[in-house]
């Protein structure tokens, strides 16, 4: 199975990205998981399984046609008009996830994705419980960290948003409750996380994003204290 996560960058395209290629991970036996590609861009092999997130429509034109067997998911503000225009132009698309569905339903989205991957409440267990922590770890850790919660860190005030905004964000208030390295360690100890730690075709994916470093328990922490000693900034570090 081949599928392109498709959707405007800043559009929740890394969580759905993602998500997917955790549910596949699981749907799939050992020999097949250990083939699976989950990169951003790239090029379709045949009968390789590969989940692949881009931004721009005229790249999926040139990535697939309507005749080729794949699906697409979508994501963003205008979900539903774009996946219109696309089924009319012949694409499978699967599902859509609308941003401020995502920002309501948040980590509670995986259930979407069990009847579309045929996923046991098992697997479904296992992929929630993964990206519970992942999803933290996403917002509140590494290079492509919410912008939010870097502000916060930085105590920076020159971004259009006042200090008492930012501290007021639910993106800040939820990086502050948490120890970002006792979640990072028990990310490291879920059953998926250790499924996928060995194979080198899957090892990016364990990460806040594929820019990233290798987590080790306590790299968050690491780079968080970077951020509020040296000011760096998105992808920087």
């Amino acid at each position: 199975m081949q599928i392109i996560q498709f959707g405007a960058q800043r559009s929740a395209t890394t969580l759905q990205w993602q998500t997917v290629c955790m549910a596949m991970a699981l749907k799939l036996d050992e020999v097949d998981r250990s083939r699976l590609q989950c990169t951003f861009r790239g090029s379709f092999r045949k009968n390789t399984p590969h989940v692949m997130k881009i931004h721009h429509v005229n790249e999926l034109k040139k990535k697939a046609s309507p005749r080729d067997n794949l699906w697409i998911f979508l994501t963003g503000v205008n979900g539903i008009s774009e996946a219109a225009f696309l089924r009319s132009e012949g694409y499978n698309v699967r599902y859509v996830a609308d941003t401020r569905m995502v920002s309501v339903r948040g980590e509670y989205m995986v259930f979407e994705y069990q009847k579309i991957f045929s996923l046991s409440d098992t697997q479904m267990t296992e992929l929630f419980g993964y990206m519970w922590y992942w999803d933290v770890i996403r917002l509140c850790c590494g290079k492509q960290m919410s912008q939010v919660w870097r502000l916060q860190l930085n105590e920076e005030t020159k971004s259009s948003r006042t200090s008492e905004d930012v501290f007021k964000s639910s993106e800040t208030s939820k990086c502050a409750v948490y120890n970002i390295s006792a979640v990072e360690r028990e990310f490291m100890r879920t059953q998926l996380y250790q499924k996928i730690a060995n194979l080198s075709n899957l090892q990016g994916m364990n990460r806040p994003s594929v820019a990233d470093g290798e987590l080790d328990g306590d790299y968050c922490h690491k780079y968080n204290e970077k951020v509020k000693k040296l000011g760096i900034g998105f992808n920087q570090g």
